[in-house]
């Protein structure tokens, strides 16, 4: 099932914002999420023929700076980090200290990375 099936189950109630690129663009996502009071922040799509309004291509453009950064995580996982996110062990907690060495692991290579590219200051 794909994410955008199930968004109940993923959105909080208590979230005030939904980022999310147009594979969750629908009537039925969109009802959820007003009557839930969510602000829904999901990427608008082209269609062939029919190109975006630059008020709807400026929002995206907004939209994305937010989602880019979650997304570059995921990609670091699956492309760098040899498909983290398939963990294979028994038990919830073995599971837990995976998912928390993996965090870990991904945030001492990004802070690397902004350090070797002089975004941040050494402590």
């Amino acid at each position: 099932m794909h994410d955008s099936q199930a968004v109940e189950d993923i959105v909080d109630k208590s979230d005030n914002i939904l980022y999310a690129d147009s594979a969750y663009k629908s009537e039925e996502i969109e009802a959820y999420l007003k009557e839930n009071t969510i602000q829904s922040k999901i990427i608008k799509r082209k269609y062939r023929n029919k190109p975006l309004e630059q008020s709807d291509h400026k929002s995206n453009y907004k939209h994305s700076k937010t989602r880019v950064r979650v997304e570059h995580i995921f990609g670091t996982l699956t492309s760098q980090m040899h498909n983290a996110l398939h963990l294979k062990a028994i038990g919830l907690e073995r599971i837990n200290s995976l998912v928390g060495l993996m965090n870990l692991t991904y945030n001492l290579v990004r802070y690397e990375q902004l350090v070797r590219l002089h975004k941040v200051k050494v402590l």
